[in-house]
């Protein structure tokens, strides 16, 4: 099921998985946690949208910002890149590498693979999780080279596949063929990521960590994280929309927070305080008055530690104390 149409559960089970001939506690609650998990969603699965997804949105609001993202918008094949230095539950500190693969905005393909050898920092991590990612990209460009009339009718020359990274040195890494003190130790097979994108397979770029779809494929995650990743990966029966999941994302990225917001709308209005996130996101239709004191100490108490975020127009306010611009 993890490699088929549930990605939700594929990092629990490569977890799991690592204890199948010497199982410990840690292997059992992984396991737990992915059966207790299965349990309660047993009629979810992958949903290909024609439109309207988390990573068009996404790559949509890349194009617009960075301008090297432009003439990447509209290619039928996305590939993010993640690792996840040095597993503080693995007994030789091994990194995790995860790579997700998107065909026109829906996910086909997917990775979480402890890597071979213990990195001796992030770069490295990095630089090995992107050369394997590369890897799968050369599969696909020489796909899409076979079926050209599908994905590029009309098209002689195949434009590269966009490879995104969220770590700089390793990007800079890949594109520029330059020996440094950080990489002189990284092994010569690592490097393959070059030749790839000076033939013309792939094209490295830069995304942030909270906009990397394949930070879910290295690392378990808490509910918070798990809820919104899942409805990046297009899973069915995730509770937010997709414009939400990027607002959020944009949210986190710009204030270096790690809050899971739930829309509220006025149609929930009524019933204000049945919510699963770790924070409430109230939206402008929403009459609260967070500002006033009264309401905070007769309102709050009921929050057992939960963050509320009030947006009014372009401004957020978290618990009428401090204001921030939107922007976004």
């Amino acid at each position: 099921m993890s490699i088929t149409d549930r990605p939700d559960i594929t990092t629990l089970c490569n977890k799991a998985c690592k204890g199948m001939h010497n199982p410990k506690h840690s292997h059992i609650v992984y396991l737990e946690h992915m059966l207790r998990n299965l349990k309660g969603t047993k009629t979810e699965g992958l949903c290909y949208r024609h439109n309207d997804s988390v990573v068009s949105n996404l790559r949509a609001h890349l194009s617009r910002k960075y301008v090297e993202h432009q003439p990447m918008r509209d290619l039928p094949v996305v590939i993010f890149s993640d690792a996840n230095f040095a597993d503080m539950a693995d007994e030789e500190l091994r990194s995790t590498s995860g790579h997700s693969t998107y065909v026109f905005n829906c996910l086909v393909s997917w990775s979480s693979k402890r890597q071979t050898l213990t990195a001796r920092s992030t770069f490295q991590a990095e630089l090995i999780a992107a050369s394997s990612a590369s890897d799968n990209a050369s599969w696909y460009y020489n796909l899409i080279s076979e079926l050209k009339f599908i994905f590029f009718p009309g098209m002689e020359v195949i434009p590269p596949i966009p490879l995104l990274i969220d770590n700089i040195n390793a990007l800079n890494c890949a594109n520029h063929p330059k020996q440094t003190p950080a990489s002189k130790h990284v092994h010569i097979r690592e490097f393959r990521i070059r030749q790839y994108a000076k033939d013309g397979v792939i094209r490295n770029l830069w995304v942030p960590t909270p906009l990397n779809a394949a930070d879910f494929f290295t690392k378990p995650m808490g509910p918070t994280l798990f809820r919104k990743f899942k409805a990046i990966l297009g899973v069915s029966g995730s509770s937010v929309d997709a414009d939400f999941v990027l607002q959020e994302c944009l949210f986190n990225y710009t204030y270096g927070t790690s809050l899971d917001l739930l829309l509220f709308d006025s149609e929930l209005a009524t019933s204000p305080w049945n919510w699963t996130a770790d924070a409430l996101w109230v939206a402008d239709d929403l009459s609260v008055d967070i500002a006033n004191e009264d309401w905070r100490s007769s309102h709050l108490a009921a929050f057992h530690g939960f963050d509320l975020i009030y947006k009014h127009g372009d401004i957020i306010t978290n618990h009428g104390t401090d204001t921030y611009t939107a922007g976004m």
